[in-house]
């Protein structure tokens, strides 16, 4: 359903690339005309008006800021020092969206848009690819999902599209070496940081450093990444908040399970895509709020951790040593999804400004990184499982449960009183995705 109010989306490009602004402006005409968005770039400033002062404001009253990228945009200064700067603040605080469309090839060298999932045509620029109106039809394909997502009535595929982003900004940090098990190292026993637990030395370590820390593996990864204890300050200011605000309660049940879910520490399992160069696990203490993200290059885990996690026998989790290099991600998603769904308004703004900062992951699978491997005998490892169903209605709702992800017998019979509860309702998606939970949704 289209809101009353569209979405304002602001176009920022450099006026030696107008003739792919048109292209884009063509191909949103639909767009606008079913009053989903409104289409804003410079061309809209009347005569006589303060042309900078428009700009700014313009952005500044957003929804989301399409980057149309070329080697001339990034060589604007006005691009990238003004428009661009002013988004990124925004987008820091989570009140909008900056989404790169590819349009040509060039060197982005280190700049941060790099770490930004870019809007592509079969993962080439649009030039590159040669497929003119088919290639701007696929790139509003992809903008229509991102509007989608923007809406807020859809918190499920919100979330699932914001965290995707995260991944893709893990793809892009750098690979030292090449892959070698652990005990091939010429780092291994020197030159790590072996700590007992990993955010509790938070502080001692810095972006790519190698740390070595213990505990369970899991092929199912954390949804909000960070440290613990801002993870259950959101738990805690979340639940004060909805009690105190009983109205917003009401109004937003389905914001309020997915927010309860994911700031309790929900894991979910991301599947390998094609243009993937990393898989995405999480390694935990107990409790998977006590998270860290796993990013481990392809190459590497499937010469060396997939056989692992196959011994588990649908466990999808062991025991092991990780030596990783340290990486920050850039987590402002969760700021993003609080904002979209209104949440701002209700939880104290501490919480708000703190969220997202600090989230560190560690990157294995080149030189002086690895798993070792210790026993399948995990610790207890509870967790949500998770399914997002679509009524006849369109609308959408969850089925949950709770289990000990390394206790085989409970996880199933929790599995059965949840494929009933599903009943006849289309799925969306399914968070921490155990191997019995597809074959009882499949009916085999």
């Amino acid at each position: 359903m289209i809101k009353s109010k569209p979405l304002t989306v602001f176009v920022s490009y450099s006026h030696r690339d107008k003739k792919h602004l048109l292209k884009l402006k063509a191909h949103l005409a639909g767009l606008e005309l079913e009053g989903a968005i409104r289409c804003w770039w410079d061309g809209l400033i009347e005569p006589g008006v303060l042309w900078e002062r428009s700009l700014i404001s313009a952005i500044g009253s957003a929804d989301i800021v399409v980057l149309l990228l070329t080697a001339d945009f990034i060589n604007s200064n006005y691009c990238v020092e003004t428009e661009l700067k002013s988004a990124r603040e925004r987008e820091r605080r989570g009140q909008i969206d900056i989404v790169p469309i590819l349009v040509d090839d060039f060197d982005l060298g280190s700049h941060w848009i790099g770490k930004l999932q870019m809007i592509s045509v079969d993962g080439k620029s649009l030039v590159a690819s040669r497929s003119g109106a088919r290639g701007w039809t696929s790139v509003v394909t992809q903008l229509r999902r991102k509007f989608d997502s923007f809406r807020g009535h859809r918190p499920v595929l919100q979330a699932l599209n914001e965290v995707e982003e995260i991944v893709h900004s893990a793809e892009h940090s750098p690979n030292i070496g090449s892959v070698a098990p652990i005990h091939d190292s010429p780092l291994f026993g020197g030159g790590v940081l072996s700590v007992g637990s990993f955010w509790k030395s938070a502080n001692l370590m810095d972006e790519g450093a190698i740390v070595r820390v213990k505990g369970t593996l899991s092929r199912f990864a954390p949804m909000l990444m960070g440290h613990p204890n801002e993870k259950r300050i959101l738990h805690r200011e979340f639940r004060r908040a909805i009690e105190i605000n009983r109205g917003f309660g009401e109004r937003k049940r389905l914001t309020i399970s997915a927010c309860m879910s994911i700031s309790a520490g929900q894991m979910v399992h991301w599947e390998k895509r094609a243009q993937n160069t990393k898989r995405l696990l999480g390694l935990y203490e107990s409790i998977v709020r006590n998270s860290i993200p796993i990013f481990i290059r392809q190459d590497y885990y499937s010469k060396f951790v997939e056989s692992m996690m196959f011994e588990s026998k649908g466990a999808g989790c062991f025991e092991a040593v990780i030596s990783g290099r340290v990486i920050e991600l850039d987590n402002t998603y969760v700021r993003r999804f609080l904002h979209r769904q209104g949440l701002d308004k209700i939880l104290p703004s501490f919480v708000m400004e703190n969220l997202g900062r600090g989230a560190l992951a560690l990157d294995v699978g080149d030189i002086g990184t690895g798993v070792e491997f210790i026993s399948y005998d995990s610790p207890y490892l509870d967790g949500d499982v998770w399914v997002a169903v679509e009524d006849v209605n369109s609308a959408e709702r969850f089925v949950t449960g709770f289990v000990d992800l390394t206790n085989s017998s409970q996880r199933d019979e929790e599995l059965l009183r949840i494929k009933s509860e599903i009943g006849d309702a289309r799925i969306i998606a399914i968070y921490d995705r155990l191997p019995a939970l597809s074959e009882l949704i499949d009916g085999n």
